[in-house]
Order: C-alpha cells, then structure tokens, then sequence
C-alpha cells in the first residue's frame, strides 16, 4: 500500500539512484552490459570481478525499475565487496552488514546458480541481497570503498 501511495516518489527516487549507480560505477571502471544470460537461467545478473564487469540479463529493463534497481544495487554491492578485499578487481568477500533472514532468502540462495559456493560465498549473497533493495546503500558502499 505504501508503495501504491507513494509510487511517483519511490520511481523518482529509484530512477535517480540507478542513474548514480551506473556513474559512479563507470567512474570506477566497471562496465555494465546488458543482454541475453543464457545458460543460467533464473539468473538476473552477476558480478565478474577480473573482468570488471556487471551483466544484467534484458528481461530485468521489462521487469521496470524496481526490480532493475534491486539487481544493478545487488551486483553493486558485490563490486564494493571486491574494493573492500583490495581492488575493484578482487574477489568480493563480506563487509560487515547485517544479514537478513527469510524464506525468499533461501529460495534465492538454494538456487543451482550457488549449489557450489562454500558457506562464505552464500554470506556474501546473502549481505548483497539483504541491503539491495535500500535506496542509497550501494551507492555509498561504492563511495566508502571504492574512491
């Protein structure tokens, strides 16, 4: 109902924080490409850390900005992860935030996509889903992180 009530604010606000992601992740040198992810299906995006690279699959522009918000600030947050580990470059690993706790949560991460990360890979899924769909914590994750 909150969302309903306050849908032309919470678009404004969802818009105006992916313009600023895709800056600042440009600003740090990592490209975002937009395509077909085939072969793992049920998968929105990922996080390719040598190549310094977000790959967000086409039907998440259709989904709208919600939901394309979520996913570019999910593998946002996995490249903050990365900078806290060394460089943008680097590996992601956990930096401190609170996980959640939920059904949704374990059907994202019981997903074949992560049947072979260890215990450690599924908390950092877990820190990036947890703060995703927070309006400006990616963003300054990045800025905290990644300057």
């Amino acid at each position: 109902e909150s969302r309903i009530k306050n849908f032309n604010l919470l678009f404004s606000k969802e818009k105006q924080e992916i313009i600023k992601l895709i800056d600042k992740l440009n600003e740090i040198g990592v490209l975002i490409i937009l395509g077909d992810i085939q072969n793992m299906q049920g998968i929105s995006g990922y996080w390719k850390p040598k190549n310094q690279t977000i790959v967000i699959d086409n039907s998440i522009i259709k989904a709208g900005t919600y939901i394309f918000h979520d996913v570019l600030s999910h593998e946002a947050i996995h490249v903050a992860q990365s900078c806290a580990t060394g460089s943008v470059s680097s590996n992601p690993t956990r930096i401190g935030l609170p996980l959640n706790f939920s059904n949704r949560m374990n059907r994202h991460l019981s997903h074949q996509f992560y049947i072979k990360n260890s215990q450690e890979g599924l908390y950092i899924e877990q820190e990036a889903y947890s703060h995703s769909k927070e309006i400006g914590t990616a963003y300054n994750l990045l800025n905290q992180l990644c300057s």
